[in-house]
């Protein structure tokens, strides 16, 4: 559902040319919006949350302080 400024809220769909899943980054982010969007309608839960994001980061933090990962950005 979406809606700009003075809309009511509508049904939206992904534009065709929002990427082939042959594309990893655009491949993946598709697949993350049809899950939220399939969580929404059926009241499933399969999309990454915010807190999947907060341990995913952790993680990542964790393995650069030990000094397992060089960071030459």
């Amino acid at each position: 559902m979406g809606a700009q400024a003075g809309e009511q809220l509508h049904p939206i769909s992904v534009p065709d040319d929002f990427g082939s899943d042959d594309n990893v980054l655009t491949g993946n982010v598709r697949k993350l919006y049809e899950l939220f969007a399939s969580d929404m309608t059926a009241g499933t839960r399969h999309s990454p949350t915010f807190e999947d994001a907060v341990k995913l980061h952790r993680l990542i933090n964790a393995i650069e302080q030990s000094g397992g990962v060089s960071r030459n950005v």
